[in-house]
């Protein structure tokens, strides 16, 4: 998720708060309390779904 924060200010032109805010992710809790090693960690991420609009538009709506 930091990693999209950093890259968003070289991936669009001048992007707005909500481009920046548009990806989410939910975290498995007692997964995570039982992560031994960075691998073994996941999370769900999601687009918000107003953003998804011009996210479609902007990074395709492809695989």
């Amino acid at each position: 998720m930091n990693r999209w924060r950093r890259a968003v200010d070289t991936t669009f032109d001048h992007p707005n708060k909500a481009t920046r805010d548009a990806f989410r992710y939910t975290v498995d809790r007692d997964l995570l309390n039982k992560v031994t090693t960075v691998g073994e960690a996941s999370a769900a991420v999601f687009v918000l779904p107003l953003q998804s609009i011009w996210m479609k538009y902007t990074l395709g709506d492809g695989d």
